[in-house]
């Protein structure tokens, strides 16, 4: 087969997967219907689903897992998703539950690596529930007509649409994480063991 054939069958392969997630992300709704988002939601509930995999597949050893010195370990990044489902968002309007330990200060969040330190299993993943039903509910709240407002990110100017998939984007980076540390320790990531992992 041809690079060029390879190419064409991938991205007929992204074609038809982008197709069976588009009716599963149209039930995200709105008062007024099918969310401007719907896709981006359905993206971000993907991430949930295989992070959770990853986490009931990954022993309380392989949670404390870093690769070095300075870098999160396995259950930092669970919560390190957590949090930022409810920080990211707050560039939308829609502030975290009021009982959420980390503040926004001049200079990033304040009390972010006391929260990412929680490992307790059932902690992580409560918090992580809600953290995605959180980033969710903020998505769907975005409406059509706002998508191509600007909004200033972190320096840069970007559409609230190109926003939204920032979000998506910053938490498939984090799970590439997790699956990175689940190879090390010869974890293979659950979706994937049937097609020879």
């Amino acid at each position: 087969m041809t690079l060029r054939n390879t190419i064409l069958s991938a991205l007929c392969l992204a074609v038809v997967l982008v197709g069976t997630t588009v009716p599963t992300a149209a039930q995200n709704m709105t008062d007024h219907g099918p969310s401007a988002n719907a896709e981006v939601i359905a993206l971000i509930s993907g991430v949930e689903e295989k992070a959770a995999a990853l986490a009931g597949a990954m022993s309380d050893e392989q949670w404390a897992y870093s690769p070095m010195e300075g870098v999160r370990s396995t259950s930092e990044v669970f919560m390190h998703l957590a949090g930022a489902n409810y920080l990211i968002p707050t560039m939308l309007g829609v502030m975290p539950p009021e009982d959420f330990p980390v503040t926004m200060g001049p200079e990033g969040p304040v009390g972010m690596e006391a929260y990412e330190a929680t490992s307790d299993r059932e902690t992580v993943m409560a918090a992580m529930d809600a953290s995605f039903d959180h980033v969710r509910a903020a998505l769907a709240g975005v409406s059509a007509d706002s998508m191509n407002d600007e909004m200033n990110v972190f320096g840069q100017t970007m559409t609230k649409r190109g926003f939204c998939i920032f979000i998506a984007t910053h938490l498939h980076e984090h799970l590439g994480q997790l699956i990175a540390y689940a190879r090390a320790n010869e974890v293979v990531p659950p979706w994937s063991a049937g097609d020879g992992g």
